[in-house]
């Protein structure tokens, strides 16, 4: 991403961060969203801008002041993912470390294919260049992921990662919803290594629908701030088959906030819902 940091002073149309040297981003694909503070989950296209001010398409509805965090970067805009047949094929549908806004993916079936996976990273350097992806408004529905030759693990997945991290910036998933999917589960799969269980660099594979923001260098971080915020499980089916290896059908933990579960169809599934607390933390969901 561009940029991210402290709002300074904003207008109807404008954002302020008199700290900041902005390289020139009004091209038409870099937006802004707030990520903490009024009016969070704010997402503005950015059309022109100054040195240290950026000027927005469309007035925010609440305007920022200097208690807001936001991050500026280039987002993929109404994006549908829709009627494909993915078989054997590793990765399956990821939109991995990106910002994305109303993206769909609807009535596609994988095959030993991995799983539905949407990922987002909070990095500083000096591990790796800066980065703050924002996923809003996602919509994954009607899917099925199976993995009957037991290749890879079946999921679908909502991850916040940090790396290096050692501030408060804000959310990175507002508003993820996966309604009427069926997961059917039929063995371990191959352990790939960045989805192990319960959210990023857990030491157990995730084969499960999981909402889990990550707390991994600075606890207080999930601690107090929403890293996901607002995902809805609804009518999803979790069939764990002769030989899965599945524990749980959800997953959630510290670092979530305001999950809904709801009208869910679990088969030999122990555990509905694993609400974990992250380590240095007081909390889970």
């Amino acid at each position: 991403n561009a940029a991210s940091g402290t709002v300074s002073s904003a207008t109807t149309t404008t954002l302020t961060d008199s700290s900041k040297t902005f390289a020139s981003v009004g091209n038409g694909t870099y937006y802004v969203a707030i990520v903490q503070g009024p009016g969070a989950g704010q997402l503005r296209k950015v059309v022109s801008n100054t040195t240290n001010t950026l000027t927005i398409d469309t007035q925010w509805e609440v305007v920022p002041n200097s208690s807001c965090n936001y991050a500026l970067a280039q987002v993929s805009v109404d994006w549908l993912i829709k009627g494909n047949s993915l078989n054997q094929v590793p990765r399956g549908i990821w939109m991995y470390t990106t910002g994305m806004q109303r993206t769909s993916i609807v009535k596609n079936t994988l095959t030993d294919a991995e799983g539905i996976y949407l990922r987002t990273d909070y990095r500083v350097p000096p591990s790796s260049l800066p980065r703050f992806n924002v996923q809003m408004d996602a919509y994954i529905a009607n899917n099925t992921v199976k993995n009957p030759l037991a290749w890879y693990l079946a999921y679908i997945a909502s991850v916040a990662n940090d790396i290096n991290v050692t501030n408060n910036l804000g959310t990175q998933h507002f508003g993820i919803e996966a309604r009427n999917n069926l997961i059917e589960n039929s063995g371990n799969g191959l352990d790939q290594g960045y989805l192990p269980a319960g959210t990023a660099y857990w030491s157990k594979a995730l084969n499960y629908l999981s909402s889990q923001g990550s707390n991994q260098n600075d606890p207080s971080r999930a601690e107090s701030t929403k890293v996901i915020l607002g995902t809805i499980f609804q009518g999803n089916t979790v069939t764990n088959l002769t030989g899965g290896n599945l524990t749980n059908a959800f997953s959630i933990g510290t670092g979530t906030y305001y999950d809904v579960i709801w009208n869910s169809t679990v088969s030999n599934v122990p555990i509905l819902v694993s609400d974990a607390t992250g380590v240095g933390t007081t909390h889970a969901s």
